[in-house]
């Protein structure tokens, strides 16, 4: 497949960069060498059928995929009306913008779509999924979408950025002038220079180390997993104090993920080859039974005493299962079919909230 960024930083990779600058030449030895081993998730995918359907394609999308679609269609209109570009406003989408050094190419990126009208550019981007993303004023990615619009397009003055999540947060737009925008300019190519320094530092963090594809082969990544099991308590009385305990917080994230990416290597390999790890070998999955005619255990229940009432107290049906069912019943998906299922669930249900979860605070809720 043809590498459209020619093997150069851009914006989707700024806060990796940022974080960790000697990440770019791992990756770039890895891939020279073959090591490296390119993954694609079925959640990447998804999120690709959703940003076309988005742009207009006819694609075949599941319920909670056109959910989300139908979700950021609306914010994006919102967010056009709040901002007031006008109808006749230039719509550029997902065209790939290049950052310069003099002549010479060194990063670029390709907004989902932009607006350009009066001296100014508004860059309304989709985020499809559940995680975590970073607020427009804190973003890289939107950061360097904004440079972009400024440097390749010379009437713009000013740029508004802003994300149109599938899920999470509305949109809080954040607009640059030309003194925020020279300097961010100036700043990306001050990161991409530190990236190109042959010992540039590698430094592992659950951000960074995201959705690096070299984390597997990275000694800084790896080191997270003995540290955080050699993290003890060895005296009695001797506890852990609060900034220590955030510290490993920090790493937790990151050091399941190292867990994950090693299995999923792991087994990769073993089947290519059942020898490649001594002492570990695949083996077949458990065998799970499925109880698939229910009318018919219903019917052998009663034969023993079970009544009506005792056999569906014993069952249970998924609100995933339920959705599957009147989804093809009804033919409808998205929004339409959530209101039907909103309507057949009214008054059957019982909530029962969780234990709490921990999350990581967002830089806006500190600073708050």
């Amino acid at each position: 497949m043809t590498d459209e960024r020619f093997d150069m930083p851009s914006s989707s990779t700024r806060e990796r960069d940022s974080r960790c600058p000697g990440a770019r030449n791992l990756i770039r030895a890895l891939r020279m060498t073959g090591h490296l081993v390119e993954r694609t998730h079925s959640w990447t995918e998804s999120g690709t059928r959703i940003h076309e359907a988005v742009e207009g394609k006819e694609i075949d999308l599941d319920h909670n995929e056109e959910t989300a679609r139908e979700s950021v269609v609306a914010r994006i209109a919102e967010l056009r009306q709040a901002l007031g570009v006008p109808v006749d406003a230039v719509e550029l989408v997902e065209q790939r913008l290049w950052l310069r050094d003099g002549l010479r190419r060194v990063a670029s990126g390709r907004p989902d779509k932009i607006w350009l009208y009066d001296r100014t550019a508004v860059i309304p981007d989709v985020k499809t999924g559940w995680g975590g993303v970073a607020h427009e004023s804190v973003n890289l990615q939107l950061r360097g979408y904004a440079v972009l619009a400024y440097i390749n397009h010379q009437e713009v003055e000013r740029v508004i950025v802003a994300i149109a999540g599938a899920h999470g947060a509305k949109p809080h737009p954040v607009e640059y002038g030309i003194k925020e925008l020279e300097q961010s300019r100036q700043e990306w190519l001050a990161e991409i220079a530190a990236t190109n320094q042959p010992g540039a530092p590698r430094v592992a963090g659950d951000v960074q180390c995201n959705y690096c594809p070299a984390k597997l082969h990275c000694p800084q990544a790896q080191e997270q997993i003995p540290k955080m099991a050699l993290t003890t308590i060895h005296e009695t009385g001797l506890v852990v104090s609060n900034e220590d305990l955030a510290a490993l917080l920090d790493r937790c994230g990151l050091a399941k993920k190292m867990v994950g990416e090693i299995e999923a290597e792991a087994k990769r390999r073993l089947e290519a080859d059942p020898d490649a790890l001594p002492g570990f070998k695949l083996v077949p999955g458990t065998n799970r039974a499925t109880i698939t005619n229910i009318t018919g255990v219903f019917g052998r229940c009663g034969q023993h005493g079970v009544t009506a009432d005792q056999f569906t107290g014993a069952c249970s049906l998924t609100k995933a299962a339920l959705t599957a069912l009147l989804k093809k019943a009804t033919g409808e998906k998205g929004k339409a079919l959530n209101a039907i299922i909103d309507a057949v669930l009214d008054g059957m249900t019982e909530s029962q909230q969780s234990a709490p979860q921990i999350k990581r605070a967002s830089i806006k809720e500190i600073q708050e």
